[in-house]
């Protein structure tokens, strides 16, 4: 048995056959020169070849956006923006002109420099260079070439854990879902388009394993999302202890599927808050699928902890209208079937701007210009979307959520928002209400100055993701970061217990809704943290709910102490290897 180590961007455990993806087969492009009589029949086949992929590529567009929604929609249409780029087209075609090279031989090397000059800058610009890969193979396999394959034809016909050296969203859009029982590869990120996509599919995801030297196609793996452990040709040993880690997992589903319609709480009867987040439109019936599965009126979930309103402002080449955002925010509190709707403003950050927004050279630097610095360069964008929500609390229990918090000086700068969309809706004889309202913990300041900000809010939610790479000093997007740093790491632990004691001694509800809370081996530690609201993925809902179900005060007593007591990322990883 061999015993490798990633990390994880999804969490579960699968056990099946390898089947590898190669991305090498391209790599068979022809070189050739041809006759300058020749040039005008390359060009002619360079955009027949573009106007391939574009199809392709539209095709991938649709089926993205019906599976994943709005988010799916984003990344595919990032894919298309760089098929459409004027400057690239061009380039190509005088690459094919001044040098006299056929045209597959052109859109590669052009490709490559352009990936070349985006490699070394930053998780995110490695980000977009995967995305540009995808489009080069799109446009290489319109000249009749082939991109990448399965190796075996395994992964054709029967559910295989994919390897592959990295991972794209074509791939994940062209395998049958059903097929898919668990994804390994070397190439990778937590927040990569590919790993948002993947993540979806509710399979363990697993990146920085060496697949072409570690893995190949038919051997049997065992695949632990929980830890990022791939075990090839497991043992007798390990094949008994998973077998019997099934049967565990077997039999609590049954309790859990007994008690599916009680609310979330641990084993001994304490009552937790368990909500769900959403990002896209799409998710909303994920929600009625996974968790509002009855039609009886006292719904077990607590609410829409989270909704994430950038996909409004991403998807199109305008803000969103007032109206426009009532009519999606009223649809979001009817889904929620009368539990209460959380929905953070707008959330602006480098990666997350829309291009019709005219921006401040500032908000291009590593940070960009966030929170309520962003809402006062845009006060317009900002107090026309309050206005929706303000209109929106006449249907319904929202909360508003303000982001990237540091200081009470920037909730003033928010409220002062408020106030004025609250002065221009009464001009205009328009029904709206106040909701309460609440802030992002996710900046080290805010938690440091959490007993006074707990003063002017409602509620608070915890935001973990941000939290981590401000308090490390590393991008969240880093892979390096994610090798160096665990995704719980022992100051944001420390940070948890200082919010959960500050929001009980105010009485307000603390809420985490960041990654962290997708691993069901964390809630003892987040539990013995103070925790006692959580906001989780969708498809995370019933796992997370079974977990808690499973643990007692004699499981969390101590954890977070014992947790802290390992210093470095090996004993934290340990440390949940062992519970």
């Amino acid at each position: 048995m061999k015993i490798l180590k990633g990390f994880s961007a999804a969490p579960g455990i699968a056990r099946g056959i390898v089947c590898v993806y190669s991305h090498k087969l391209h790599e068979a492009v022809p070189h050739y020169n041809i006759p300058k009589k020749q040039t005008e029949n390359e060009l002619k086949r360079l955009d027949n070849a573009f106007r391939e992929a574009r199809k392709k590529i539209n095709v991938m567009l649709n089926i993205s956006e019906e599976i994943f929604g709005a988010e799916g929609k984003k990344i595919i249409s990032a894919h298309i923006a760089v098929l459409n780029d004027a400057g690239l087209r061009k380039k190509i075609e005088d690459f094919i002109v001044n040098n006299g090279i056929n045209a597959e031989h052109a859109v590669q090397d052009v490709f490559d420099d352009y990936i070349g000059k985006l490699t070394g800058h930053g998780m995110h610009f490695e980000e977009i260079s995967h995305d540009i890969k995808d489009v080069k193979d799109r446009l290489l396999e319109s000249f009749g070439l082939e991109s990448g394959a399965f190796i075996c034809p395994a992964g054709e016909r029967e559910a295989v854990v994919v390897a592959s050296d990295r991972l794209t969203p074509s791939m994940i859009l062209g395998m049958p879902r059903e097929n898919i029982l668990a994804i390994v590869t070397r190439q990778g990120g937590y927040t990569s388009h590919a790993t948002i996509l993947a993540r979806s599919l509710d399979v363990p995801v697993i990146f920085g394993i060496d697949v072409e030297k570690e893995l190949a196609c038919q051997c049997s793996v065992i695949v632990d999302g929980m830890i990022g452990k791939v075990y090839v040709a497991p043992d007798e040993k390990t094949v008994k202890l998973y077998d019997k880690k099934e049967k565990l997992r077997d039999e609590r589903k049954y309790l859990c599927r007994v008690k599916s319609r009680h609310p979330a709480q641990t084993g001994e009867g304490e009552r937790i808050r368990l909500k769900v987040n959403i990002s896209t439109l799409g998710e909303l019936q994920l929600l009625k699928e996974y968790v509002i599965n009855d039609l009886e009126e006292n719904i077990s979930y607590d609410g829409i902890g989270l909704l994430r309103t950038e996909f409004l402002f991403m998807k199109g080449s305008r803000a969103p209208t007032e109206d426009e955002q009532v009519s999606v925010y009223k649809s979001v509190v009817d889904s929620a079937r009368g539990k209460h709707v959380v929905i953070r403003l707008l959330d602006l950050s480098p990666e997350k701007t829309p291009a019709y927004i005219a921006e401040n050279p500032e908000a291009y630097s590593a940070l960009g210009v966030r929170g309520a610095a962003a809402a006062e360069m845009h006060r317009e964008l900002y107090v026309e979307q309050v206005r929706a929500l303000l209109r929106t609390a006449e249907y319904g229990d929202i909360k508003i959520l303000l982001p990237m918090v540091a200081d009470e000086n920037d909730i003033d700068t928010y409220t002062g928002l408020i106030d004025e969309a609250s002065a221009s809706l009464s001009g205009s004889g328009k029904k709206f209400r106040k909701p309460d309202i609440g802030i992002m913990f996710e900046t080290p300041s805010s938690i440091i100055l959490a007993d006074s900000l707990y003063r002017k809010i409602d509620f608070a939610n915890i935001g973990t993701n941000d939290l981590l790479q401000y308090t490390t000093a590393s991008s969240r997007d880093s892979m390096i970061s994610q090798q160096r740093y665990h995704i719980l790491h022992p100051s944001v632990v420390i940070m948890i217990k200082m919010l959960t004691d500050a929001g009980k001694k105010h009485g307000k509800e603390t809420c985490l809704c960041g990654e962290v809370g997708t691993f069901e081996n964390y809630y003892p530690v987040l539990l013995d943290a103070g925790v006692r609201s959580f906001s989780v993925p969708v498809t995370k809902y019933d796992d997370i709910k079974c977990e808690l179900l499973h643990i007692s005060s004699a499981d969390y007593a101590g954890e977070a102490e014992r947790y802290l007591e390992n210093r470095t990322r090996e004993a934290q990883d340990r440390f949940f290897e062992s519970l």
